[in-house]
């Protein structure tokens, strides 16, 4: 074992050794003994993956430790008592409440912390066992199997400490995928699970923070229809007829009032932002330039079909333009008019993806029911 391996392991786990009594400075000792002691082998609940139990400290410590052809140590981690003694595991009445994402060579790239407090040592898992614990898209899991077998493949088992992408783009392609794949695990998990990031090549552990949503959508009761106010600014989500029309008896029609955009036949975002605003060259600047206390898309079910794309660059492009035009006091209402039940909700899918950069305030989005 290297000094830099032993830093490494000491920086990834140091935190899961010290709840089992063993300081940072007994830890090389512990795994050494682990190598050359003849530690009992056992085999961990959820993995195939063998740990040695060994006697430290008046204890015995499941220790994960796996060793390179040539003999370097490169990967070692506790793992909890319960995963190898037979004990109930999970444990009864303990749920997931922290998961890391970390490549490394030997072991998963998943940690998971359970509780109800974060006292217990971190169980690995690789992509295929999580499922046992945790509900997780198998599309993420499929990728996060690709990127750690990117890390696992450029072990040089000769010399470990040569190990390395080929080039420094690689390795930089290798850590921002590894943090995006943190933020989808971020997306698809509920916010009382902590979510953490490893990252290769360095000592920072970060914490995935929970995404800011662009807007917050507000289902709309029949007997209770939001009303047009000119001052709020929303967007409404199959805005009804009967609802339409009221907009336009209130407001009047043309610039500076309620402007209505047939979409069914627009070629391309570029065409749509041009028949919003002329001149526009972007949706975001004719959405935001536009003079209109309303803007009504009608017959928006045939360009979801039609042009997909543009759909979904409008959506996306919505709650920003809102939110700016909010801070200079210029709110509009948008309505997306003719849409079925279930083009509504893809709708409602997108808009809720749509980037929250800029917005300190969920844009607000009204979902109407189908009518009669």
């Amino acid at each position: 074992m290297t000094e830099s391996g032993a830093e490494l392991i000491k920086g990834r786990h140091g935190e899961d050794f010290r709840r089992y009594g063993v300081s940072s400075e007994s830890i090389s000792k512990l795994i050494m003994q682990t190598a050359t002691g003849g530690a009992d082998v056992s085999t961990v609940v959820g993995h195939s993956r063998p740990t040695r139990l060994v006697e430290f400290g008046n204890q015995r410590i499941p220790v994960a430790l796996s060793i390179a052809t040539s003999g370097y140590i490169i990967s070692a981690h506790p793992e909890p008592l319960a995963r190898t003694d037979g004990s109930q595991w999970p444990p009864a009445n303990s749920r997931p409440i922290r998961i890391r994402l970390a490549a490394e060579w030997g072991a998963g790239p998943l940690w998971v912390s359970f509780g109800p407090t974060d006292e217990t040592v971190a169980a690995n898992y690789l992509p295929e066992e999580i499922r046992d614990v945790l509900n997780l898209p198998a599309a993420l899991l499929l990728d996060i199997a690709r990127w750690d077998h990117d890390y696992q493949r450029i072990l040089d088992e000769n010399y470990p400490p040569d190990s390395k992408f080929q080039s420094d783009s690689a390795a930089l392609r290798f850590r921002r995928t590894g943090f995006a794949l943190a933020k989808h695990l971020r997306a698809a998990l509920p916010p009382e699970i902590a979510v953490e990031y490893a990252e290769n090549f360095s000592d920072r552990i970060l914490t995935i923070e929970m995404p800011r949503p662009a807007v917050a959508v507000h289902e709309v009761r029949p007997d209770h229809i939001p009303g047009f106010t000119p001052a709020s600014g929303a967007i409404h989500v199959d805005l009804p007829h009967s609802q339409v029309n009221q907009w336009l008896q209130h407001l009047g029609r043309g610039p500076g009032q309620a402007v209505e955009v047939d979409v069914r036949n627009v070629p391309s975002a570029q065409a749509l932002a041009h028949a919003i605003s002329p001149g526009a060259s972007t949706l975001a600047e004719a959405l935001v330039q536009i003079r209109a206390k309303a803007l009504l898309f009608t017959k928006v079910e045939q360009l979801g079909v039609k042009n997909r794309p543009a759909l979904v660059e409008l959506l996306h492009a919505l709650p920003a333009a809102l939110a700016t035009r909010k801070t200079r006091n210029a709110a509009i209402h948008i309505g997306l008019v003719d849409l079925s039940s279930a083009k509504a909700d893809i709708v409602l899918a997108e808009l809720q993806n749509a980037p929250a950069e800029g917005i300190d305030d969920p844009v607000t989005v009204h979902d109407y029911p189908a009518m009669p």
